[in-house]
This record gives C-alpha cells, sequence and structure tokens, in this order.
C-alpha cells in the first residue's frame, strides 16, 4: 500500500481532517479549528486542509469545508442559538437550508463574489493601462488567457455521487485543468498552476504559500527598513502600512508546493518585478 500524502488529523467526535501538511508547519491554533469544523455535524466526507493553513477566525484559512444541509458564513455572523445547537466556536454559526437566513446569505454570497470578479477585471484593466502609458516599456500584447480565480467563497459541486455546498477558505478550485495562481510574498515568487482534479482535495489547492504569524505580530516585529531589504529589486510599497504582508510573515512556497503536488502541476513560474497590493 502507497503512502499517503497527507497527515490525518481524528476529530473526537466528528468526521476526519485530510492536510495535506507534510514537511510544511501548522499551528496548534488552526489544528483546534479544524477539528472544531469537523465535528460540525452536517460536514460531509472530511475536511481537507490545504499546506497553506493557518489560523483564522472561526474556520481556518486554507480549508475547504463540503457540507450538506447547512452553511457556515465564517468559513467563506449569524447567532442561529436559536437552533438549540451547543457550538464548539461561536464563530461557526450556520444557516439551515430551508430557511430565509439561509436563502437571504447565498443571494448576497453570489453577489458579493460577482463584485469581486468584477473588481478584479477592473483592476487588471487600470494596470495594463498604466503599464503602456508608463513611457517604460515596449508596445505590447495583453489579449493572452489571464487567470482569475476566487478564494474564498462557496458554490454548488458535484462530489461522490452528490451535489454539495464546497467552502473555500483561502483555497482555491483545482479541477483537471483548471488554470490557477498560487502567489508568495512580495519579495519571491509566484506560480501558474493547472489543476489535476484531486477527488480528496475535493479539487481544491492552496491559495497561497499561507502566513508563519498573525498581521499584528508582523507589524510588531519587523520594520520598514527589514521590509525594504526583503523587497530590493521589486517595485512595491515600502512603507508601515505594509508589514504585514513583508516576505517573512510567510512558509516556504515551494514546501507548500511539494506539499500539494496531488493538486496542481506548476505551468509557470513568475519572479517578482512589480507587486501591486489593492
Amino acid at each position: 500500500m502507497s503512502e499517503l500524502n497527507y497527515n490525518v488529523i481524528q476529530s473526537e467526535n466528528g468526521v476526519p481532517i485530510k492536510a495535506w501538511t507534510k514537511g510544511v508547519a501548522i499551528e496548534s491554533g488552526a489544528e483546534k479549528q479544524l477539528r472544531n469544523v469537523a465535528s460540525m455535524p452536517f460536514i460531509y466526507k472530511w475536511v481537507a486542509a490545504m499546506p497553506d493553513v493557518h489560523f483564522g477566525k472561526g474556520a481556518t484559512v486554507g480549508s475547504v469545508i463540503a457540507t450538506k444541509g447547512a452553511l457556515i458564513p465564517a468559513a467563506v455572523g449569524v447567532d442561529m442559538r436559536r437552533w438549540f445547537i451547543n457550538l464548539p466556536d461561536a464563530d461557526l454559526a450556520y444557516l439551515p437550508t430551508g430557511t430565509d437566513h439561509f436563502d437571504d446569505y447565498v443571494e448576497a454570497v453570489h453577489w458579493a463574489q460577482a463584485f469581486a470578479m468584477c473588481n478584479r477585471r477592473l483592476m487588471m484593466a487600470h494596470v495594463i493601462d498604466a503599464m503602456r502609458t508608463c513611457g517604460e516599456l515596449p508596445d505590447f500584447d495583453a489579449s493572452l488567457q489571464a487567470v482569475n480565480c476566487h478564494h474564498n467563497y462557496v458554490a454548488v459541486e458535484y462530489h461522490y455521487g452528490h451535489n454539495v455546498w464546497v467552502t473555500r477558505k483561502g483555497a482555491v478550485r483545482a479541477r483537471q485543468d483548471d488554470m490557477g495562481i498560487i502567489p508568495d510574498s512580495m519579495g519571491a515568487r509566484s506560480y501558474m498552476v493547472r489543476g489535476l482534479g484531486n477527488p480528496e482535495s475535493f479539487h481544491s489547492c492552496s491559495h497561497g504559500a499561507g502566513r508563519t504569524m498573525s498581521r499584528n505580530q508582523a507589524r510588531r516585529q519587523f520594520m520598514v527598513a527589514d521590509h525594504e531589504v526583503a523587497t530590493a529589486g521589486i517595485e512595491c510599497r515600502k512603507d508601515a502600512e505594509v508589514l504585514d504582508e513583508t516576505p517573512a510573515c510567510y512558509k516556504d512556497i515551494d514546501a507548500v508546493l511539494a506539499a500539494q503536488r496531488d493538486f496542481v502541476e506548476i505551468a509557470h513560474t513568475l519572479h517578482q518585478v512589480v507587486c501591486v497590493k489593492g
């Protein structure tokens, strides 16, 4: 029998957690959050943890959660004690299907996702226009494929014989041949990837390298001078407001890619020249 490419974390009273974290660290707080999510009664099959997994609010960043009969807004609240459920974490309050709150939430989240897509297209158009008019670049053609993917959203998908709600919190859809991007920090490189359609991850991959520390800790630990050194040679913001994004806040992107080799293959490697923080 071949060795599994993931670690299995058992929850006390719930489904297992399949964590693609071999070779990368997972903090104890994130592991506890994963167990809390796995204990909810409507989780489908298992919880999938991506290699960039880290502590979040309620649900863990870098988690893929399939559900039947309910949605957890924090995994994309509502107080819904109304449903007489003893929650392991108040931020895991959920909306049962068939309720007005559920229908209103689904309508609102789909609107927000469409708005986010439009926003990214506008940002891309403005960046391309700025590059064309800067006077520093030769004429170029921008009609090639644009890779545009959500990493915080919910959708109905078909997995293991059933239509289920799939919530990706800090994760990207990676069906067979889906194109995606797994970026590192402002000072490193990013990867354009092609999905392999791994069923155990619910056709998902990580949305980046993943944080090694909180934003507040980063602001306390690093100074602007540290950030300038870490991003030398890259055109990006170099001020105190972006210290929470400095390269030392993130995991090793190569280790993260290696841990999810069953999810994606590398199509292109991008070396940072300009980083636009929207």
